[in-house]
């Protein structure tokens, strides 16, 4: 099982880092809580507001790794967490094209996964120290 789930995840990770980048709502909601798109779209639109978009290029997961799997009687509450080492241009742009803040190391995230119905689906993501503490 875990094997699965990783597959699914590493498959995700790379569409919805794709998706955030180029605003694509309509991908998201295929790979995101519902609670978890209402808040990206809260921060899209925010972004907009001032101005600004969030490119993310050159996107790499380095490694990956389940590390807790909730199996619960109820399908519905089935969650997973996965730890995610990856490595990207991340680039924050202003009205005028320029780059107003960047990332471009590694960085090393949690990502949990929901099952929704049949669908596992991307519901919070957790920076390292938010994760271990």
């Amino acid at each position: 099982m875990k094997k699965e789930l990783k597959k699914k995840s590493e498959r995700n990770y790379f569409i919805i880092q794709e998706a955030w980048s180029k605003k694509d709502l309509e991908t998201l909601k295929d790979y995101l809580t519902p609670q978890l798109l209402d808040a990206w779209q809260t921060k899209m639109n925010w972004y907009e507001f001032q101005g600004r978009r969030n490119e993310l290029t050159n996107i790499k997961l380095i490694k990956q790794h389940i590390v807790n799997v909730y199996d619960s009687e109820n399908d519905d509450e089935d969650y997973f967490w996965a730890y995610i080492e990856g490595m990207m241009d991340d680039l924050t742009i202003d009205e005028q094209n320029q780059v107003i803040e960047s990332y471009d190391g590694v960085f090393v995230e949690y990502w949990k996964f929901k099952r929704l119905g049949n669908r596992i689906l991307l519901d919070e993501i957790r920076q390292q120290d938010e994760y271990e503490n």
